[in-house]
């Protein structure tokens, strides 16, 4: 049965799913909800700046775009209740605008056919979380998730890795974050940072990270244990997150490229990817990868202690289940 998928929010990562959805067979885009009208979409879907032009073509009508033989419903609600998904025989919302990150906000969907919200954002309340290779099995049918962020999508995975192989202690992390929507592109006001009132082309801008939150949610025995910084730096996707952990096992580099090389063979196959080349930010551009563990950059220490420097694809799309 094909799921007909409906996203709320059409920027970066509500475009890039667009894209994802529009590519596979087992699921349609039924409907998109967005401040902006349907000629942007087709203008935006088509053309983008980072991810090149989009394979198909897409047109406007009154009720919204084409993509080939694929109508797409257009809708402008600004509040999840007032949505019409029915009209679009809508199964399960993406609720991509990074607003409504609560399960109070996004259940608001749920309504004539909706059954199912998958939040792309880390949730600000209880709202269980669950990333793709690391915890999806244990999905217990909850009608409102998480799916976190694009750090926590890639640190995890590897914090899997390293936690199965080794057992993870405690460590710390720095994500070398590429420039999000929140930064402002000449120096202005911010509400929340004063570093961030800064121009987001012109500096690199030490920050905070929320995945500190979401880490330990998954890996609760981490809980206060995994400290997350962020370098927010002039690039327009694919970050970089450099790790440290201390192991309960021994753990040489050997072992531990073992463990990753064979995590990207088996559990963790088309999620984890291990670089063969030394490549940089810009190769990494639309990678299907949640991570890249790229083994010339880490390095062991003493007996109990590993340090992996490696690659993540970020401001991408979440994964479709």
């Amino acid at each position: 049965m094909q799921r007909r998928i409906g996203i709320n929010g059409f920027g970066r990562i509500g475009r890039l799913a667009a894209r994802i959805i529009l590519s596979r067979s087992n699921v349609a885009l039924a409907a998109i909800n967005s401040n902006s009208d349907a000629s942007s979409h087709v203008y935006l879907l088509t053309h983008d700046s980072v991810y090149g032009r989009f394979d198909r073509a897409v047109t406007a009508d009154d009720r919204g775009i084409i993509v080939g033989k694929e109508h797409v419903r257009c809708f402008q609600a600004k509040e999840p209740s007032g949505i019409p998904w029915g009209e679009a025989d809508v199964d399960i919302v993406l609720e991509c605008t990074g607003k409504f990150r609560t399960e109070e906000g996004a259940k608001a969907h749920l309504r004539e056919r909706v059954k199912k919200v998958v939040i792309s954002a880390p949730a600000k309340d209880a709202t269980p979380t669950y990333v793709v290779g690391v915890n999806h099995s244990k999905y217990t049918g909850e009608a409102v998730v998480s799916n976190s962020s694009c750090t926590t999508n890639c640190v995890t995975t590897v914090l899997k890795v390293l936690d199965d192989a080794f057992g993870v202690v405690r460590g710390n992390m720095t994500t070398i974050h590429s420039v999000t929507d929140s930064q402002n592109l000449l120096d202005n006001s911010h509400s929340k940072d004063v570093r961030l009132r800064r121009g987001a082309l012109v500096n690199l801008i030490p920050t905070t990270s929320g995945s500190a939150r979401d880490v330990a949610k998954l890996f609760p025995h981490l809980k206060d244990k995994l400290p997350c910084r962020a370098v927010r730096v002039p690039t327009p996707t694919v970050s970089l997150v450099d790790l440290v952990v201390e192991v309960k096992k021994g753990a040489t580099v050997e072992m531990v490229n073992g463990a990753f090389k064979e995590a990207a063979k088996k559990n963790l196959k088309g999620i984890l990817d291990v670089a063969q080349e030394e490549l940089v930010s810009s190769d990494y551009i639309g990678s299907p990868y949640s991570s890249v563990w790229t083994r010339t950059l880490r390095k062991s220490s003493a007996v109990r202690f590993s340090t992996s420097r490696r690659g993540m694809t970020t401001s991408g799309a979440m994964p479709i289940v």
